[in-house]
């Protein structure tokens, strides 16, 4: 278990095998990330924020005591993105706490706060790209990094 004392949220670490309480814990620890900049931040963070650098290492902080996880990045000028790649239960994950900022459709609030991706093939994130509604122009920010966790 993990507290965040700024925020008063308890992370439970997920137990091997159970995929929901994985991504529970994913979606708590991001929830108490967010309030947790925004306080130290004074301003809001949000999943739209941008601030993706930020809230994938204080997400990264939280996430390592309960799994092996590292932090990805983007770099093709003029534009950068960062986010995670978790491995839980044997599988490869990659966890976009800041994806919305991606996004042009509304509402927003209709998709989840964390994009959480389980890594199998190319035609499968491109599927689940498509769900949380990123536009295909942004696609290659995600293929082009986890290209190597690809079957």
């Amino acid at each position: 278990m993990f507290s965040l004392e700024r925020t008063g949220l308890i992370i439970q670490r997920p137990e091997p095998g159970d995929i929901n309480g994985f991504k529970d814990y994913i979606n708590t620890a991001a929830a108490a990330t967010y309030q947790d900049l925004s306080i130290e931040l004074v301003r809001e963070v949000t999943p739209s924020s941008g601030l993706c650098s930020k809230v994938c290492s204080k997400l990264m902080g939280i996430l390592t005591g309960g799994m092996s996880i590292t932090q990805k990045e983007y770099f093709k000028s003029p534009m950068a993105h960062y986010f995670l790649i978790a491995y839980f239960d044997g599988k490869t994950w990659l966890i976009d706490p800041t994806y919305k900022q991606f996004i042009l459709e509304e509402p927003k609030n209709k998709l989840p706060a964390v994009m959480i991706i389980e890594l199998t093939d190319e035609s499968t994130l491109i599927q689940q790209l498509h769900e949380h509604k990123i536009p295909e122009r942004f696609h290659k920010v995600w293929i082009d990094t986890v290209r190597e966790y690809l079957n």
